[in-house]
C-alpha cells in the first residue's frame, strides 16, 4: 500500500469538499482531496446544477409558449428530451472539467476510492482508481456531504391524520 502525507487531507469532494482544498492550496498548503465519484458531488452532478439546467429549458419553453402575448408569432413548442438531457449533461461535463482544472492548477493531490479515517490523522484510500493509499495529515477534513433522507410519518388512521416532525401538530390527510 502506498503512503503519502499531507499538510490537509479531505475526506469529500463537493461544494464543502474542494472549496476547502482550493482554499488550503490558495494558502501554499499541501492538499490531498479524496473522493469515490467525480469531484463536485451531489450538487454538481445529480442535485443543483442539472435541477438548474432542467428549470432553464422550462423556462424558455415556457417563454416560447407565451411569445403570442408580446405579439412574437411562434408554433406551439414541444420538446425533444434528448437534446434537453445532452445540453444538461454538456453544462455539467463542462463545470466538471473547470473543477479539475482549478484543482489541478493548484497541485491539489486528488484520490479516487473510498476514504475511510483511521486513528494517529490516517486516511485509508481502497477500491478507487488511484489505488489502495495510506494517507497521513496534520489536519483530516470530513466533508463527506449528504445523503438522501426519507421522512418518516406516523399514521393515526382512526382520525384520518398523520403526524410527521412538526411537533405534533396534525394536518388531515
Amino acid at each position: 500500500m502506498a503512503t503519502a502525507h499531507h499538510d490537509v487531507a479531505i475526506i469529500g469532494g463537493g461544494p464543502g469538499g474542494y472549496s476547502a482544498a482550493l482554499y488550503g492550496a490558495s494558502a501554499g498548503l499541501d492538499i490531498a482531496i479524496i473522493e469515490n465519484q467525480k469531484v463536485g458531488g451531489t450538487c454538481l452532478h445529480v442535485g443543483c446544477i442539472p435541477a438548474k439546467e432542467l428549470l432553464e429549458t422550462a423556462s424558455t419553453f415556457r417563454h416560447v409558449a407565451n411569445a403570442k402575448e408580446f405579439g412574437i408569432l411562434a408554433d406551439q413548442p414541444s420538446l425533444d428530451w434528448s437534446v434537453t438531457m445532452a445540453r444538461k449533461q454538456k453544462v455539467i461535463d463542462g463545470l466538471w472539467k473547470g473543477l479539475q482544472g482549478l484543482l489541478k492548477g493548484r497541485k491539489v493531490t486528488t484520490h479516487l476510492g473510498t476514504g475511510t479515517l483511521h486513528p494517529n490523522k490516517t486516511v485509508r484510500v481502497t477500491g478507487g482508481e488511484s489505488g489502495d493509499v495510506e494517507l497521513t495529515a496534520d489536519t483530516i477534513i470530513l466533508a463527506s456531504g449528504s445523503v438522501r433522507h426519507q421522512r418518516r410519518v406516523a399514521l393515526d388512521r382512526q382520525a384520518s391524520r398523520f403526524r410527521g416532525r412538526d411537533r405534533g401538530r396534525r394536518h388531515r390527510v
